[in-house]
């Protein structure tokens, strides 16, 4: 397969966090010889590519209205939404923690 093929055809691996698929995107991109980051053009398609390829359907809808000026705007809007998911998985984990009746252990008895 050749390179623009392979980077035409590249999708999200289920456990693939999006980052990681933005950055394995823009790794077959430069194999491919594909300008994204100096040509507007190229990166808007390079961008729809990246939204259309990934699992997480609810974030492919938030970023399909987005425009970015550059695909570092894109990578931090990536790592936000990444925190944001570990913030809400640390929380959920709180609450289960505390409806259980679990104590965190003080080390005193």
């Amino acid at each position: 397969m050749s390179g623009s093929e392979k980077y035409y055809t590249m999708k999200q691996r289920k456990v693939e966090p999006h980052l990681d698929f933005l950055y394995r995107l823009n790794v077959a991109a430069d194999r491919a010889v594909i300008r994204y980051k100096k040509s507007e053009r190229r990166r808007e398609q390079h961008v729809k590519l990246f939204t259309h390829r990934l699992v997480d359907s609810q974030l492919m809808n938030i970023l399909k209205g987005q425009r970015f000026k550059s695909i570092d705007d894109l990578e931090y809007v990536l790592k936000q939404q990444e925190d944001d998911w570990d913030d809400e998985n640390q929380n959920t984990s709180s609450t289960k923690h505390r409806i259980s009746g679990g104590q965190p252990s003080s080390g005193a008895t």
